[in-house]
């Protein structure tokens, strides 16, 4: 017969194992960015990924299930632009920036750690 302390601590041991497995590694929020000047004014949808983790590789993302097109480019910073797949070490964030007429109501990130969906 097995021990009630061994059960336990084997219950414990895949509790935690499932709680870091199901935790989100990323953040992600949304916004516009763009310029007017007297002869004109371009305005477009951004997405913004934060990592939660020390090694996040983005592998792809989809924003209203690929009704949205983007520019093929993330921005790591103004001066900086990167292609996918882009990798990110924790508090570390990237840019996507779509065409105006996306409302990125669902995006959904690919990355080496899982695939999430945020609504």
């Amino acid at each position: 017969m097995i021990p009630m302390k061994t059960i336990i601590a084997i219950g414990a041991l895949f509790f935690v194992a499932n709680a870091n497995a199901d935790k989100v590694p990323l953040k992600i929020s949304t916004g516009t960015d763009g310029y007017k000047n007297n002869l004109t004014s371009n305005w477009w949808r951004t997405v913004t990924v934060t990592s939660l983790d020390d090694n996040l590789i983005i592998k792809k993302i989809t924003v209203d299930r690929g009704n949205c097109k983007h520019y093929g480019y993330v921005q790591a910073d103004k001066y900086n632009r990167k292609g996918i797949p882009i990798s990110l070490k924790f508090g570390k964030k990237v840019t996507y920036e779509f065409i105006k007429d996306c409302s990125a109501i669902e995006i959904q990130v690919d990355t080496n750690l899982g695939s999430w969906t945020f609504q």
